[in-house]
């Protein structure tokens, strides 16, 4: 017995099993018999199925295995497995960001989504006297980035820098 593990990685391999009703990654001891899912309580057997994916000495090695194979389930690129708990310099910890736009510069949201706004009815190349559907602005306007766009398009219209040429469209006032 190694003096520096806790109780819990002491004797026994620890598995990750999947469970074969939703395919969640669980962490078990490889001497267990029986396992019961925690998400969809599907109880199943472990020994003699085909269930266990790969076996580690401690269970810190599975659990972090499990959150880098639930990261890569979800799609998430920005995720990076921890290798150990030492001290890191702060480039290490800083990881890309989701998203590349700049929050909280100098202009505010309603400032950009209006520049934005100018830039898309330029390019839309629609006529100001029937406009554009509103509907069809604020779905481009939460592509380009903007969250709460239908409250910002309302922003537009109460203070004149959107007009309404006829109900339910928009147009930008020159």
């Amino acid at each position: 017995m190694d003096p520096n593990e806790t109780p819990s990685e002491q004797s026994g391999e620890h598995v990750v099993i999947v469970c074969p009703k939703c395919g969640k990654l669980i962490i078990g001891k490889s001497t267990q018999n029986a396992k019961q899912c925690p998400v969809c309580h599907h109880r199943f057997l472990v020994a003699g199925r085909n269930v266990v994916v790969t076996t580690f000495a401690r269970p810190s090695d599975a659990t972090r295995f499990i959150a880098a194979e639930e990261a890569k389930r979800a799609g998430r690129l920005d995720f990076h497995a921890v290798q150990s708990f030492g001290p890191v310099t702060a480039k290490e910890k800083v990881v890309a960001p989701r998203t590349r736009k700049v929050v909280g510069g100098t202009t505010s949201p309603r400032a950009e989504f209006l520049t934005w706004a100018r830039g898309f009815f330029a390019a839309s190349g629609g006529d100001p006297d029937r406009g554009l559907p509103a509907m069809q602005v604020v779905a481009e306007a939460t592509k380009a980035g903007f969250t709460g766009a239908g409250d910002l398009v309302e922003q537009a219209l109460a203070d004149g820098s959107l007009v309404r040429p006829k109900p339910y469209t928009l147009w930008v006032r020159s």
